[in-house]
């Protein structure tokens, strides 16, 4: 009788420490799962802050003059870029009264994240 009873509790036993070891597989994938969308989610507020740096340049640029263009910037976008940790970099083109700039932000790394091409027809501002 005793054998009887000891081969249903190593029965019981290894069933257990199977359900452990199968729960703490599911547990390792979930958490895996969890840290991979916690850095997705980390990357797209990256990226979203930096569209909106990069957009607000634009703005800037078309709202501006040729020669305020570089005040204004200052005094609107490159605040946000000191808080924020990003680089930006404008660059200008006058060709045939049509300006063209490029706004690059990149991170603290040098990596760009965001490019944007904007035009403006500035038709008598610049000779």
């Amino acid at each position: 009788m005793m054998k009887y009873r000891d081969s249903k509790s190593q029965i019981f036993l290894m069933e257990f420490i199977i359900v452990i070891l199968f729960f703490s597989i599911c547990v390792t994938i979930c958490l895996k799962a969890f840290v991979e969308a916690n850095q997705m989610s980390e990357e797209s507020k990256r990226i979203n802050h930096a569209i909106l740096i990069g957009e607000s340049a634009a703005e800037c640029i078309k709202a501006s003059d040729y020669k305020e263009i570089d005040d204004k910037l200052s005094s609107l976008v490159y605040p946000q870029v000191k808080e924020k940790e990003y680089n930006i970099e404008v660059k200008k083109q006058l060709k045939n009264q049509m300006l063209e700039a490029t706004i690059i932000v990149s991170d603290i790394e040098k990596k760009d994240i965001y490019e944007l091409k904007v035009k403006k027809y500035t038709p008598g501002e610049v000779q």
